[in-house]
């Protein structure tokens, strides 16, 4: 075995990837708030001075999430302008997700195919083996990222109507009879086959654009 030495991420990606841990925790913090604040509002008499204290805190916490969102973007968009750019030209791929999947995968030169990108994120499927005669694709890897996969799969909706590759391959599912969430599924995982194109090719995507190689299904 002979695997490639570790590359520590340049600055942008590091202070990215901290910003993001930080904006968890404080996500976190606002949702413990929300509930805290929900539990006293059903009490036969509430305290003024609790209430005020926590829509306080919510008010401290709503803008310091704002503020990390808005310098986390900023960042992506300015150090990271080449690939944030490359990015976003996919139909069906916002600011926040394009963002997510530059900070998510450490720019995501490291991956070696658009299977292995999948697999990180969590939308590749599984296949089910016993023996001899059951061979069959399973569910959906759900040990990637959680994240980026609720940001992908939202963006599918987008996709389906503004990106003509995705638009097509939905409408194939759908006349297959696969239900609409397995499709918008699997529409999520084209989109990362897209993305894993362009950065390996640095390129722009091509909306309707078909490739002259050929690829095994």
């Amino acid at each position: 075995m002979e695997p490639k030495s570790y590359q520590m991420p340049v600055a942008s990606i590091q202070a990215l990837k901290q910003q993001k841990t930080l904006l968890a925790q404080l996500k976190k913090q606002l949702t413990m708030s929300y509930n805290l604040l929900e539990s006293f509002s059903v009490l036969p008499k509430t305290d003024a001075v609790t209430l005020k204290v926590i829509n306080q805190n919510i008010a401290s916490l709503e803008e310091q999430i704002a503020f990390l969102e808005q310098e986390m973007l900023t960042i992506t968009q300015e150090r990271c302008k080449e690939l944030y750019t490359q990015i976003s030209s996919i139909q069906g791929i916002g600011d926040r997700t394009t963002m997510e999947l530059i900070v998510g995968t450490g720019g995501g030169h490291h991956f070696e195919s658009a299977k292995q990108f999948s697999k990180y994120i969590g939308l590749a499927p599984t296949y089910e083996h016993s023996g001899s005669s059951v061979r069959k694709k399973g569910h959906i890897n759900r040990h990637g990222n959680p994240g980026l996969r609720s940001l992908l799969y939202i963006a599918s909706w987008s996709a389906i109507r503004f990106n003509k590759s995705c638009k097509d391959f939905y409408e194939r599912l759908k006349a297959r009879g696969k239900p609409s969430k397995v499709a918008l599924i699997a529409v999520a995982n084209k989109l990362i086959r897209q993305v894993f194109a362009i950065m390996r090719d640095n390129t722009f995507y091509v909306d309707g654009h078909v490739s002259k190689l050929k690829v095994s299904p």
